[in-house]
Order: structure tokens, then C-alpha cells, then sequence
């Protein structure tokens, strides 16, 4: 496995893949549309300053990948962070893929003098939390909706 920096041609492959994240979520949100596809999502965003996009690579082939960026605010002292996405491809999960990836990121933040990483995600998702958690990631905020 290897991880690195996504080129600048992989933006449709990195569309695809949370494309899947996305059909995953639907199991623990229905209001997401099964026919929506992501396009042209992380070709532009690949030379966003603040910005970081990786991927996952076994034998030539992307098989996971982390988008997160720099989220800085006037009423911090320091910026944050969000990891906005990060999958594995169900037949290469449980190989340290999504770990390997997430730790990176964490590097380049910290390289970036970030406070802290936030990101969302599913309460349902047990796997993910357990990775999270894993990587020192705690409850800090609730996210809440109303369901109308």
C-alpha cells in the first residue's frame, strides 16, 4: 500500500469513490438521492491552496482516499481542520488503509500549525467511529437535525 498526494488527472477517480461513500451512507441517511453521481468535485479542488487530497494505492490502483482542508476562522487563535471524506473500497477495508491515510493527514495539519481536526460522521457507523477513535479522536460537538 501507498499513499500520496493525488495527481492532477485523479480527480475523477477520487469523484468516484465518494460517489460510493455516499451510496454506503444511505444505509444510516435515506434523503440521499441513489441516483446522484459526483462530477468534477476534486478536479478543481486539487489546486486549492489549504487543501490536501491522498490517495490509497495497491498494485497501480487507487483503492481509498482522504479530501480535508484547512478551515481557518477570525475567532480562533489557531486554524482547524476538517477531513470532509475518507473511504477504502469494501474489499480492501481492514488492511490499515483508512488509518494510514487519516495519520497522514494528520502530518501535513500538524505541519500547518492546525489546532485540531474535526469531521463528521454517521452516529451509526460503528466501523468509523472505532477508527476514529483509534486515532484520538473524541466527542467534542453535537451535530443534531430535525427530520421534518
Amino acid at each position: 500500500m501507498h499513499i500520496r498526494p493525488a495527481k492532477s488527472d485523479e480527480g475523477a477517480v477520487c469523484d468516484e469513490l465518494l460517489t460510493r461513500l455516499i451510496q454506503t451512507e444511505r444505509q444510516w441517511e435515506p434523503n440521499l438521492n441513489e441516483d446522484f453521481i459526483v462530477t468534477n468535485n476534486y478536479a478543481y479542488r486539487l489546486a486549492e491552496d489549504g487543501t490536501l487530497l491522498l490517495v490509497a494505492e495497491e498494485n497501480s490502483e487507487v483503492v481509498g482516499f482522504l479530501f480535508g482542508f484547512l478551515s481557518p476562522s477570525p475567532v480562533l487563535k489557531r486554524p482547524t481542520a476538517l477531513l470532509d471524506a475518507l473511504f477504502v473500497c469494501k474489499e480492501h477495508r481492514s488492511k490499515g488503509i483508512g488509518k494510514a491515510l487519516a495519520l497522514r493527514f494528520r502530518e501535513w495539519v500538524k505541519e500547518q500549525g492546525v489546532y485540531a481536526i474535526e469531521l463528521k460522521v454517521m452516529s451509526q457507523n460503528t466501523t468509523a467511529l472505532r477508527l476514529y477513535e483509534s486515532l484520538g479522536f473524541s466527542e467534542a460537538k453535537k451535530y443534531m437535525q430535525c427530520n421534518l
